[in-house]
């Protein structure tokens, strides 16, 4: 039910976890981008407006920058309403695993609790830097 596409995550010396993951079904509310971070004792939910289906390729795009976090499907913005804890949020931060020293990991559909992904992956890109609507639109086109 939780399984990720993607995931993020960055254990701080403390032990707490930073984690970012794409769950693409399964959940009650549809996809949605979801995150953690243990120490401030949040909970992101980024609802998107439609849900992945099974069976379908996608071209899946996630960005974040400086913690807002967008992601895109077939070219198209998907996140429609995020909260935090439960709650509806305008601002809707998500942990910068990236960007956390000395550093974050990702896995590809897999995390730490729950099952792997049973689906496929094509042409995987991992930019260190937040890429444009433009430059995402345009790599959707070159599909």
């Amino acid at each position: 039910m939780h399984t990720t596409t993607f995931f993020g995550v960055y254990i701080d010396p403390q032990g707490a976890f930073h984690w970012i993951s794409l769950v693409p079904f399964g959940w009650p509310q549809g996809t949605l981008l979801w995150a953690r971070d243990d120490e401030k004792n949040i909970w992101y939910d980024g609802l998107f407006s439609e849900n992945l289906q099974t069976e379908k390729w996608y071209h899946v795009v996630i960005v974040v920058d400086k913690g807002k976090a967008k992601v895109y499907v077939n070219g198209k913005q998907m996140i429609t309403k995020v909260q935090i804890n439960g709650q509806p949020t305008e601002e809707g931060l998500v942990p910068d695993i990236f960007s956390l020293k000395p550093g974050g990991t990702f896995a590809v559909g897999v995390n730490y609790w729950d099952p792997a992904l049973r689906g496929r992956f094509d042409e995987l890109r991992i930019y260190d830097r937040a890429l444009t609507e433009e430059e995402i639109l345009a790599l959707y086109n070159l599909r």
